[in-house]
């Protein structure tokens, strides 16, 4: 990730507010070692959604509100990953759904409904 994600900004927080340290929150999460903790400030990385619920009830806040912040920065992290790969598409010929949406049936030798002729009802026997 290349700039401070949501999630870690909210954990900073959260950490702060409550006055602990990341290899206490290390700690209280059963880790050996800080460097799990460490890549989550440092926003390398996030924690094990399965984990939320354990980080909501050590900080004491809405296990709701901080899926939204973890969904929220997942979201950001995959706009990211499909903007860097956006040049790399190659553009096709075929079909579009929003060539047939937009009426560009013509183009693919659909037939227009529209271009039916229509019983008016007027036809003699």
């Amino acid at each position: 990730m290349s700039s401070v994600s949501i999630f870690t900004t909210a954990l900073e927080e959260m950490l702060k507010e409550k006055g602990m340290s990341g290899a206490q929150l290390s700690k209280a999460l059963g880790y050996r070692h800080e460097h799990t903790v460490r890549r989550w400030l440092d926003g390398l990385d996030r924690p094990a959604i399965s984990q939320l619920p354990e980080i909501a009830n050590l900080f004491n806040v809405s296990l709701i509100q901080l899926g939204l912040i973890y969904l929220m920065d997942a979201s950001s992290a995959i706009e990211e990953a499909m903007r860097a790969h956006l040049g790399k598409i190659k553009v096709t010929e075929e079909p579009m759904a929003s060539d047939l949406l937009w009426g560009r049936r013509r183009r693919f030798d659909v037939p227009d409904p529209h271009d039916a002729p229509r019983d008016t009802g007027d036809e003699q026997e």
